[in-house]
């Protein structure tokens, strides 16, 4: 098959700031802890916020002005009222997350992002990362805490703004390995609310063209392989930190038919995904139907570097937060 753009739906707020810092902790409070009670916030604490993002599209950043509710303990919806972005909608209902674009027609669902959260992420995150606390000016008019999350090497790879009393983050910015920011959002406005009206976070029903399914429940190895009809490949080499997440079905967003085998590798805080396919001579990919079709392409693309090779007769696909060299190092360590 051509090559599968691997849109992964993330949805979650990440947020931005100015601040003053000073290198010590606050209050005695122990960095760590801290960190999960951020994790944690969502689910104790309702609110509605405004405010700006930034995110990579295309390569380049752009920024939204946007509208966030959060009911606890998981259901939030984030509403871009402002170009480029102007008119998007995404959400979690609890069950699912999902994307709604208007001017793409196209509307994204995968399996509820909260509900896959784990303590192996954390604890896989706090093996590779060092996270300092540090003072803060006020954010959305409320005292705030600054936390700086780096890499064993020194890299700080993301810094998180949190509410003093609820620990809820109200700005962060995230940074690729180049140490350039690829995300960032701050809130303005924050309002803490007893209830949401759970119509809110409901998904447009099928309003905005076709609706690509993102497939994101785990399986063994030997069930993917079934599935896929060709035993996974496995690389000799994966960066250090870096420790599988899961194996999972990738459905070619084309709507082919096609499948890939997807397997997923996190340090906790970055991923690295890693496509394999068997190329077929029927769908529109394979004959280059597609080619004004963005979705049926990889290239380098918002999630990272990408290196490409081809192994029994089948592409495999890295892509992650890591550098050019990484990247390669790993697809052609598989065997």
């Amino acid at each position: 098959m051509k090559r599968f753009l691997p849109i992964i739906a993330v949805i979650g707020i990440v947020v931005v700031s100015i601040a003053c810092w000073m290198p010590r902790t606050i209050n005695g409070e122990k960095p760590r802890r801290l960190l999960k009670s951020a994790a944690q916030s969502g689910e104790k604490y309702s609110y509605v916020a405004d405010g700006t993002t930034r995110i990579l599209c295309r390569g380049r950043l752009v920024t939204s002005e946007m509208k966030v509710y959060h009911l606890k303990p998981n259901r939030t919806r984030i509403e871009y009222s402002s170009e480029p972005l102007k008119g998007v909608v995404a959400g979690e209902d609890g069950v699912c997350s999902w994307r709604c674009d208007p001017k793409m027609k196209k509307t994204v669902v995968a399996g509820c992002v909260s509900s896959a959260k784990c303590d192996r992420p954390m604890n896989l995150l706090l093996e590779n990362h060092r996270i300092d606390v540090y003072k803060s000016a006020d954010v959305a008019g409320r005292p705030a805490m600054l936390l700086v999350l780096q890499s064993t090497s020194g890299q700080v790879r993301k810094r998180l703004w949190i509410d003093k009393s609820t620990f809820v983050v109200l700005r962060s910015e995230e940074y690729d390995t180049a140490g350039r920011v690829e995300s960032a959002s701050s809130f303005r406005r924050i309002e803490y609310v007893d209830s949401l009206s759970p119509s809110l976070f409901k998904r447009p029903c099928n309003s905005h063209g076709r609706t690509q399914r993102i497939e994101t429940a785990t399986m063994t190895e030997a069930e993917l392989s079934k599935i896929v009809g060709f035993t996974i490949s496995k690389p000799a080499y994966v960066p250090v930190g870096y420790k599988p997440e899961g194996y999972r079905v990738y459905n070619c967003p084309c709507g082919c038919g096609h499948k890939a085998a997807y397997t997923r590798f996190t340090n906790g805080l970055n991923s690295i995904s890693v496509f394999e396919y068997r190329d077929c001579t029927e769908c529109g990919c394979c004959k280059g139907m597609s080619e004004s079709h963005e979705s049926c392409c990889v290239n380098e693309n918002d999630q990272g570097k990408e290196a490409i090779v081809t192994v029994h007769g089948r592409t495999i696909i890295v892509i992650g937060d890591i550098s050019r060299d990484e990247a390669e190092r790993m697809a052609n360590s598989f065997k």
